[in-house]
């Protein structure tokens, strides 16, 4: 019962925000502060019945964040030990590319609970609005073509010139479930920090221009 106050109790507002101009999303806001934690979040609604799934999961997500946040139980440790510091949960989201068919966007996370440094977390989304669908990797190519191959060369190629920024190694090739968005005529390749790389790195990301992929991009415009 405490998320659900938190969540529609404690909303400053919530407004329009013409991040698509067929305002696709909606932008909502919660801002909170006590003496123990600090919560400042932004994120998107999608004004489509298709996406009601996607919705629910977003709001998950920002539940479980002001759930960590709000924790007692963190409040009394941060006391105990006498931190000068709060428990933040902050979450944004960028809207990165949109057409007739597609809008792309990521989320940012980070919670900070004590200890020395927080943890942040990214997750893009990729929806193909005729379809109502969250599109994987795999959907935004032809049947059979090899993109695979494509984009491990152009990673193994950034890694292998910037190896002081990566994990030895550690870059073994993408899967069904590689996380991307797309940008600037790119698809945007990304990984969570540690995944590759150290902390200090942050989140490694790799632009593959879509001329790459020539015709065997499926939702390249028709002319």
């Amino acid at each position: 019962m405490r998320i659900f106050i938190v969540m529609f109790g404690i909303v400053v507002f919530a407004t329009s925000n013409l991040f698509s101009q067929n305002a696709y999303i909606q932008n909502k806001d919660i801002f909170q502060e006590d003496d123990c934690f600090k919560i400042e979040i932004s994120y998107p609604s999608i004004q489509s019945s298709k996406f009601i799934f996607l919705n629910r999961e977003i709001t998950s997500n920002i539940n479980s964040i002001i759930s960590q946040v709000r924790s007692e139980k963190i409040c009394e440790e941060l006391k105990q030990f006498n931190e000068d510091f709060k428990a933040e949960g902050i979450a944004s989201y960028s809207v990165c590319f949109e057409n007739n068919r597609l809008i792309s966007f990521y989320m940012d996370y980070y919670t900070f609970l004590g200890g020395a440094h927080g943890i942040s977390a990214k997750k893009g989304y990729t929806l193909d609005k005729k379809l109502g669908k969250v599109l994987k990797l795999r959907d935004l190519f032809v049947e059979n073509y090899d993109y695979e191959t494509v984009i491990n060369d152009f990673i193994y190629k950034e890694t292998a010139a910037k190896k002081d920024l990566f994990f030895d190694k550690a870059f073994k090739g993408i899967n069904p479930d590689t996380e991307f968005y797309i940008e600037d005529n790119c698809i945007v390749i990304y990984f969570q920090q540690y995944e590759i790389a150290p902390y200090s790195t942050g989140f490694p990301t790799f632009k593959i221009p879509l001329e790459r992929f020539g015709n065997r991009y499926s939702y390249k415009p028709k002319k």
